[in-house]
């Protein structure tokens, strides 16, 4: 089998951890490993937390010339008041998260308890009347299928892992996976060590598990990758980097997937989904 490490990457977490010098090095870098990649905006914690500085942020790198696509995420868009909910349109992101970890107006994140609000249902219908997707990721599951009851539109869990090989607050269970799936959305496989196994250090090999679980009940529909990279420090010591994908292709090889699988898992379904998005 010939190994061609090209990946579409849903969450990676670099313009809200590195200055736009280092930032663009690393893209321009990694560029050849890359279908495309979703940059995400993380407000919670960080300076970016207005339109202002966001749309500022996001203008810097639009202007890059990469050969992998540049898409934009917002993590977590509790920073906006009911009032300014149209505002973020000045931005129009590819999607955008209710919560990080915690409860909000929004709605509940995976430590916490609360529903999907009143304020997050209208958040909702704006998402909807401007095609912006919908990530999950972050939320509860009180909250994920409020989601599911109330929101039509496009729908994704851009970094997370899966509750049957692993039990995580941050994790998705199968019923979650299939929701998401009847929804032709996508599920990014995040490689965050907490949400792929016990142990202190986790292995490829965990990562392996959870794919090999996703495609024995799923087959090959929805799955992509969600690295999280520049979001954590517990990676797998062999995937810290774009350059290091080739191995889990040469493991998946091994264990009997074939070439046609492989490339849907790691760029053609996402790049499927960005079709339906944009309906062509």
């Amino acid at each position: 089998m010939i190994l061609k490490p090209k990946i579409c990457d849903l969450h990676n977490d670099l313009i809200t951890v590195q200055d736009f010098e280092n930032a663009k090095k690393y893209l321009t870098d990694n560029s050849k490993f890359l279908s495309s990649i979703v940059l995400a905006v993380w407000t919670t914690h960080t300076k970016y937390n207005t339109i202002v500085d966001i749309k500022n942020l996001i203008n810097e790198y639009q202007e890059l010339n990469l050969n992998g696509k540049l898409l934009f995420g917002i993590e977590d868009i509790s920073f906006l008041a009911e009032n300014d909910f149209e505002k973020f349109l000045e931005i129009k992101p590819f999607y955008v998260s209710l919560t990080w970890n915690y409860d909000n107006y929004l709605g509940g994140g995976a430590f916490g308890e609360r529903g999907l609000t009143q304020e997050g249902k209208q958040l909702l219908r704006v998402l909807k009347q401007n095609n912006i997707v919908l990530d999950t990721a972050h939320l509860n599951e009180r909250t994920f299928w409020d989601c599911i009851d109330n929101f039509d539109g496009y729908i994704i869990n851009s970094h997370t892992a899966f509750y049957s090989i692993k039990k995580h607050k941050r994790n998705i269970n199968d019923e979650q996976i299939k929701a998401i799936i009847d929804k032709k959305g996508v599920i990014g496989l995040s490689f965050v060590g907490e949400f792929l196994c016990n142990q202190n250090i986790p292995k490829e090999d965990d990562v392996i598990r959870h794919i090999d679980h996703y495609l024995s009940k799923f087959e090959d529909k929805g799955l992509c990758f969600g690295t999280d990279y520049f979001g954590t420090q517990n990676l797998p010591k062999n995937l810290k980097n774009y350059s290091d994908i080739s191995l889990l292709v040469e493991k998946l090889n091994k264990i009997g997937y074939n070439k046609k699988v492989i490339d849907r898992l790691f760029y053609k379904n996402f790049e499927s989904f960005l079709r339906f998005v944009n309906g062509t």
